[in-house]
């Protein structure tokens, strides 16, 4: 059976097992946006999804970094971050479907300076991921984030990447250990 998910599974490997333990875990969507949103792009910055750039006028950072501080409150780490802005965004029209066009969700994500399109992009991941899932799979698409799922998809996320190691160069990024040809990552 799980060979036939890896086969059927539209990314890395890693994710697919990843996916695969949050099915025995029913955490599927929590699991899926995280990874959406946590690969590849940061969190913040000029391509982020805490929108920011450093030519904006100084009392637009400043209320860009207020509002990111408190979406940022009480939150563990970048998955908790990442999972409660989506969350949010997804509340602002709980009748939208995730991966549709919103005006509310738009609003949202504007006043709270937050990318939409990065957000409407890994609701759009989530449900092709699903989709290409087997049908038992695929029952859990329609229901919103659960953020008391968090420390389910953390264990997931932390057992399915245990094999990813990184070094610290001098320059104070991180490489992956595996794939020296990797994007450095900065923290």
């Amino acid at each position: 059976m799980f060979g036939q998910e890896l086969e059927r599974f539209p990314g890395p490997a890693e994710e697919a097992v990843a996916v695969m333990l949050a099915d025995q875990l029913a955490c599927v969507p929590e699991v899926v946006v995280g990874l959406a949103l946590l690969s590849g792009k940061p969190l913040a910055g000029r391509d982020g999804i805490l929108r920011g750039q450093p030519y904006w006028p100084g009392e637009w950072r400043v209320e860009a970094a207020a509002r990111h501080r408190g979406l940022a409150f009480g939150c563990y780490d970048d998955l908790d971050l990442a999972l409660s802005i989506y969350a949010a965004w997804e509340a602002a029209d709980p009748h939208a479907r995730a991966d549709e066009f919103s005006d509310a969700r738009v609003a949202w994500a504007n006043g709270w300076w937050v990318d939409s399109d990065r957000l409407l992009a890994a609701a759009t991941k989530r449900q092709e991921i699903l989709e290409s899932l087997s049908p038992a799979m695929k029952q859990e698409v329609t229901r919103h984030l659960d953020l008391r799922l968090l420390p389910r998809a953390r264990a997931v996320l932390s057992r399915a990447f245990a094999g990813r190691q990184y070094q610290k160069t001098e320059d104070g990024h991180y490489l992956l250990v595996s794939d020296p040809e990797a994007e450095p990552y900065i923290l």
